[in-house]
């Protein structure tokens, strides 16, 4: 009976686990430069005092592209966008990751 519920109790934890923040953008920013593969992004709320990082985001064919524009092409600088990529690193770097979706606001 205990390992039953014990198998249950994974169960549901991993479904839960899994279920959490799909919908939450990795990155929220603006677009700062295009590249022949990739774009190079920033947060777009910035203090003037206040330096922040760059990320270059991979785009691949198989790059979900949709909003204000549906093909990299029509990407622009200064564009806002919300950005999931596909394999988060540890501490949610995204830096040199491959963009799963990019929503262009």
């Amino acid at each position: 009976m205990r390992k039953i519920l014990a198998l249950a109790s994974m169960v549901i934890l991993l479904f839960v686990m899994s279920c959490v923040n799909d919908n939450e953008a990795n990155f929220q920013g603006e677009i700062i430069e295009m590249k022949e593969e990739s774009i190079l992004v920033a947060n777009s709320e910035v203090d003037p005092e206040a330096s922040y990082p760059t990320y270059d985001i991979l785009v691949d064919n198989k790059t979900e592209i949709s909003g204000e524009v549906a093909i990299f092409s029509e990407l622009k600088s200064g564009q806002k966008v919300k950005i999931w990529v596909v394999d988060v690193g540890p501490n949610n770097q995204i830096d040199n990751k491959v963009a799963d979706k990019i929503i262009v606001q």
